[in-house]
């Protein structure tokens, strides 16, 4: 820990070590290499290593990383895990489900790339949000509101592997964290991250965020 200012409170307190994309994604992929995880960077001079880190800094205070585990992360990864609500439908396309609360759902996604955004982790340099969205976003996280921004959509996509032949398995999602990435939309842009797995048909979870 260290002494300095929460990102969600802005009060002064002894930091945690915060995820923005919950550890529990990342616990059961360091866990089947005995502590490491491959890591592979998005250039050809940078070689594919082992590493154990988690992509977590110092950033909330204990009563702020409590209240986003408790308010946001819990209901989101229990979804997501197939621990919440119920499947009624399967096809290529996706997955429908009942009895999920969809507005809980969408301010767990956006905590986690609000999370993103103010983290100094290098992992999450693309995570980018307007000043104003950002301090937005922050009071109604704080205040366990709903935050309905025109200009904030969230889609969740599953995600695969179109490539014919030689490409990642859907089983092979479940082992893979994927850093925050930008697509540009003509005056919008999306920024993309692959932050969950999910026991549900064995398919990865997209992330998109798109704003002005």
């Amino acid at each position: 820990m260290s002494y300095g200012r929460c990102h969600l409170c802005e009060e002064l307190a002894e930091l945690c070590n915060s995820h923005a994309i919950p550890n529990a994604q990342f616990r059961p992929i360091l866990r089947q290499g005995s502590g490491s995880a491959i890591t592979a960077r998005d250039d050809a001079a940078t070689p594919i290593a082992l590493s154990s880190d988690s992509w977590s800094t110092d950033q909330l205070c204990s009563s702020c990383e409590a209240l986003m585990n408790s308010e946001y992360d819990s209901y989101g990864i229990s979804v997501f895990k197939g621990d919440a609500g119920s499947v009624i439908r399967r096809t290529a396309d996706g997955i429908s489900f009942s009895n999920v609360d969809v507005g809980k759902v969408r301010m767990f996604i956006l905590s986690v790339l609000w999370r993103m955004s103010t983290s100094v982790h290098h992992s999450y340099l693309n995570a980018h949000l307007p000043t104003d969205m950002k301090n937005s976003l922050r009071e109604a996280l704080f205040s366990r509101q709903k935050y309905t921004a025109s200009k904030l959509h969230v889609r969740v996509q599953r995600l695969h592997d179109s490539t014919p032949e030689g490409g990642f398995r859907s089983e092979d999602f479940r082992s893979v964290v994927m850093s925050p990435f930008i697509r540009r939309h003509g005056k919008y842009y999306s920024i993309v991250s692959a932050l969950l797995t999910t026991s549900i048909g064995g398919r990865a979870i997209e992330g998109s965020w798109v704003s002005m």
